[in-house]
């Protein structure tokens, strides 16, 4: 029994001191976590800080926020709003003013997206695509400027309407198909195509509107989009090209 005690004794100074050990390292490791989670914060404030002085848009025309009135929101996306405004003094003239905010933790992806609207934008003059009239930026927002279309989007129309005559169906999706053969010739993919992204003017012709997901490519990997209208090679992962434009266009005319 006096030699079970004495082993005790000796062994309790041991255990005492891996438990401090054990504490320690545990220490260590927190004081490890904080400093890299500060490390990566630090990294991402001085991409945020490099991203939000990056030009993004050239501004040939001088536009600035001060020059426009807004008189309505008209529509809001992942990226931006969209402002019903005119130009002061000239109240008679509309245009839609899309807002996009620079103040995002994913900063550097959204500059990306920006600049691929006002690009794919830039390089398209078709009557089935909403007219680019320029962009400007200050501190904090980008601002697209394009023609004012009043009309609503054929999501709605058709939602108001139902099942479309087949005159119409085969208007709207030759105005389609004329788009985004303007587009693919461009070497520009547009990649979410669907209703909502197709707005009518005040005599019902089909405009396509929202940029913020094109591509200045014939082939990509990266999924954007809408699910019920995206292409199954898109789903699989295995890189597509611009073909997913015209599946999205066959959906839309089941649905015409």
């Amino acid at each position: 029994a006096g030699e079970e005690i004495r082993e005790a004794s000796v062994g309790l100074p041991h255990a005492r001191w891996l438990m401090g050990q054990l504490l320690l390292l545990t220490a260590l490791v927190h004081i490890l976590a904080i400093l890299v989670v500060r490390k990566i914060r630090a990294s991402r404030e001085a991409k945020a800080a490099k991203g939000a002085k990056r030009p993004l848009c050239d501004n040939p025309e001088g536009f600035a926020i001060s020059d426009f009135s807004a008189r309505a929101v008209v529509g809001r996306g992942t990226f931006g709003t969209v402002l019903l405004a005119h130009q002061r003094g000239d109240p008679a003239r509309e245009y839609a003013l899309k807002c996009m905010d620079l103040e995002s933790q994913d900063l550097n992806r959204r500059c990306d997206v920006i600049t691929s609207e006002i690009n794919a934008l830039a390089q398209c003059s078709h009557s089935c695509i909403a007219r680019y009239i320029g962009a400007f930026q200050d501190s904090s927002t980008v601002y697209i400027i394009t023609d004012l279309i009043g009309g609503g989007d054929l999501f709605n129309a058709i939602r108001e309407i139902g099942v479309l005559e087949r005159q119409h169906v085969h208007f709207y999706a030759g105005s389609i198909t004329l788009a985004l053969e303007h587009l693919h010739g461009k070497g520009i993919m547009y990649r979410d195509l669907k209703p909502e992204n197709i707005l009518l003017d005040g005599q019902g012709r089909a405009k396509l509107v929202d940029f913020g997901t094109c591509k200045q490519a014939m082939r990509s990997n990266t999924i954007v989009g809408t699910a019920e209208y995206t292409a199954p090679e898109a789903i699989r992962g295995r890189g597509y090209t611009c073909d997913v434009d015209w599946w999205a266009l066959g959906v839309m005319m089941h649905e015409f």
